[in-house]
């Protein structure tokens, strides 16, 4: 099964390693939230359509974000996007030697939400905060590792729902 080796895109990335981090996590949310943008993108369309479309989604796109999805369109590895962008993430974490964890927020936080979420959070590690309108009213976090932090209404509605089922 062909893949794209995270750690070879970093050292090709060099100083945009970071920003073309924040690009992929960006397209990755976009695919997963648009199940007929997914299905285009991973079909027989061909590569000039492709491309103008991702133009449209992304229109101040970097160069190798571009090549690097014409790759993925050539090879048929667009669905395997969201996946890259995780293991691109930690990579750059292992290398830099900072854990990174994603903070997904229904609505813009104050600064005093901020303040809060960091203290929740270990020193030295890598936040990205997600605009994400599922969550409804709170917050979710998920470290690298795998922990996992719910403090949303929509995860205390799924408790309830759980609890219920039972």
């Amino acid at each position: 099964m062909k893949t794209i080796d995270a750690a070879k895109l970093y050292e090709l990335a060099g100083e945009k390693a970071v920003p073309l981090e924040e690009e992929l996590h960006l397209l990755a949310d976009k695919l997963l939230k648009n199940l007929e943008l997914r299905r285009f993108l991973a079909g027989n369309a061909p590569l000039t359509a492709k491309r103008e479309v991702m133009s449209e989604v992304l229109p101040d796109s970097s160069p190798l974000l571009r090549r690097l999805l014409d790759l993925l369109f050539r090879e048929r590895l667009v669905n395997k996007l969201p996946w890259l962008a995780e293991r691109y993430s930690a990579v750059i974490s292992e290398r830099i030697g900072a854990c990174y964890v994603e903070v997904r927020h229904a609505h813009k936080l104050r600064e005093q939400d901020k303040i809060q979420i960091f203290s929740l959070i270990e020193g030295g590690c890598r936040v990205r905060f997600v605009e994400d309108r599922t969550v409804i009213g709170g917050v979710k976090l998920r470290w690298q590792d795998g922990r996992y932090f719910d403090t949303s209404l929509a995860g205390d509605l799924q408790e309830l729902k759980e609890a219920l089922l039972v």
